[in-house]
């Protein structure tokens, strides 16, 4: 995705498209999972972020940055940050692929499910730590709090399951 360079907009569009790897490995699992808890982990996403992907595909892109700002300083604040944001996006979305791009797939599909979505949970919060740094819309942030918190438990219940189904 080509960055505008409006944080806010930029974290509701890339978590929205982020979401979307998630629902996709999601749908692939409920159908196909033999685990009842990896088959309802995987429910449990499609269920929440479909929604939040809905809200962050909605959120307006003007309105999202303070358009009052007029003196230089200002203005070189800004560009500073959104450079600042953008870098931080692109190392989580590039750790991500690299690490998920190294797996072993084992054709197990609920080990698989949760060795891949523990690097794509682990993205996301390190996406919404960007915005809680750099953005300036409310409700973004709040989606990124609970992006933050809904995913480290995601992630702890992840890792437990591997440990009690182990490769």
């Amino acid at each position: 995705m080509k960055m505008s360079g409006n944080a806010n907009h930029d974290f509701a569009m890339m978590m929205a498209e982020h979401h979307q790897g998630s629902i996709d490995m999601s749908e692939i699992t409920v159908k196909s999972a033999k685990d009842t808890k990896i088959e309802s982990h995987a429910q449990n996403i499609l269920d929440k972020q479909s929604k939040e992907q809905q809200k962050l595909r909605a959120h307006p892109k003007s309105g999202s940055e303070p358009s009052h700002e007029s003196h230089k300083q200002a203005s070189d604040s800004a560009a500073s940050s959104a450079g600042g944001f953008s870098n931080e996006m692109k190392k989580a979305m590039d750790r991500m692929e690299s690490e998920m791009h190294s797996m072993k797939m084992t054709d197990e599909i609920d080990h698989d499910f949760a060795t891949m979505m523990i690097p794509h949970h682990q993205s996301a919060i390190e996406m919404s730590d960007a915005i809680l740094k750099y953005g300036t819309d409310r409700e973004i942030k709040g989606i990124a709090e609970k992006i933050k918190s809904d995913f480290e438990k995601e992630i702890g219940q992840l890792k437990s399951w591997l440990q009690n189904h182990g490769k």
